[in-house]
Order: C-alpha cells, then structure tokens, then sequence
C-alpha cells in the first residue's frame, strides 16, 4: 500500500534541498502544512529551516487510486487538503502524529487510519505496479516500446493505465527514473563520462540527455553535480 518516511530537521541556517519527484502521491503531515500531494512533474527545491517535522506516507504508484475514488492525474503538480480526501482533516492528522514522539508508534497510527478506510484494490493497479517496478529495475528500458513489448498491452492501453493510476504516461516514469540515476552518478566524487551515461540511458545524442535532465532537474548536469554535494539532493 505505501511506505512512510519521516524528516526532522534542527538548523541554525536555512538549508535548500533539491527534490526529484517520484511517481507516488504523497500524503504529507506537518504543522500548518498538512496535505495530500500528487506527482510533480519536474523537480522542485524544498527550504528546511529551524526546527521542524514531518510524517509522510508515500503511496505505491497506483496505490492511492483506491482512496481518491478517480483518475490520479487530476492531482498530478496539484496539491489538496486530506480531508478532501479522508473523513478527518489536517488539524486531526497533525494532532494524532505529530504527538508522539516513537518513529514505530508514529507509523502504526497512520496504518491503522489507513486501513480503516477499507480501500478496495483493483486488479489494474496491481498491474501498474508491476510495471512501474520493472522500469526502476531494468535499466535497458529506455522507450515506452519496450514497456509495451515487456508488458504486453497496447500502447493506448497503457498511456491510459498510467494517467488513471499514477498521474503521468509511462513515457514520464521511464525518463524520471533513469534521470534519478544519472542524479546520484552526478553526486558522486568520480570522474564523469557524461557521453557514455547519455548512451547507457538510452539517448541517441548528449544534447537530449542534457536537454531533458535541465527539463526535469532545473540545472545541467555539470552545474547539478558542482553543487549537489552543497544543497543536497533526495
């Protein structure tokens, strides 16, 4: 159903943390802050100052479709309150969490919420998983072709699957997820073959590689690499 994560943070001076998205709905609970948050399409920076705390629940893609009730992609860059969503609202979501001060007891109460909601799981979801997982896992799927070839279904039939499920077409997942790695081989202290991981991720050419990591990332990837190190990269 979902994975939780929890941040805390106490700094003496703000901190720019840059965020590539995932393709999971986020429900997020901070004071004043709370919501449900669907799949952003490009990057974004997040500033972490003074003393804070946040409980997240990170939904399996495809996962949050039995709770909205409709097509994810209508929360795609969109965030909503979570009582638009769930019969209490933020103010009893921060309330109950934030309250308790065990990471473990912190993640068995916003299960059992969960839970209590009886999400009925469709069939479809589970095949959108499926097939999201298998692009994080195999790196030679660079085109949505080969989703289809590896998937068995029809083009259509897929773009469709994937607005209803996760938010963005598989076209998306498959650039977001082989960007997610060259992010991390840009992060590293190694000398760079930028050339030869363009090819290795599937681009005919360098300058698309370039041109679509700016797109999603905000910043080349020499200019991610010099400074990822300094504002920090999730």
């Amino acid at each position: 159903m979902a994975r939780y994560w929890i941040m805390r943070w106490s700094l003496a001076k703000p901190y720019h943390q840059t965020v590539i998205p995932y393709p999971c709905v986020n429900l997020a609970v901070e004071r004043g802050q709370s919501g449900v948050f669907g799949v952003a399409s490009k990057s974004f920076s997040h500033v972490l100052e003074g003393e804070g705390l946040v409980f997240g629940v990170q939904f399996l893609p495809g996962g949050f479709r039995a709770f909205f009730g409709k097509s994810i992609a209508g929360l795609t860059d969109r965030s909503i309150p979570i009582g638009d969503v769930f019969d209490e609202a933020e103010h009893e979501w921060e309330a109950a969490i934030l309250s308790l001060d065990d990471d473990a007891a912190m993640i068995a109460h916003a299960e059992a919420r969960l839970r209590a909601e009886s999400p009925q799981r469709h069939v479809d979801a589970d095949t959108v998983l499926r097939i999201v997982n298998t692009i994080a896992d195999k790196r030679e799927v660079t085109k949505v072709d080969d989703v289809v070839r590896l998937a068995g279904l029809r083009k259509r039939t897929l773009e469709r699957l994937f607005r209803e499920y996760v938010g963005v077409g598989p076209k998306w997942v498959i650039q977001h997820y082989r960007l997610h790695e060259a992010a991390e081989y840009a992060a590293t202290d190694k000398p760079r073959d930028w050339p030869d991981l363009a090819a290795r991720l599937g681009y005919a050419d360098q300058a698309h590689f370039i041109r679509d990591f700016k797109r999603f990332v905000g910043q080349s990837p020499t200019r991610y690499a010099a400074t990822a190190g300094a504002q920090g990269e999730l």
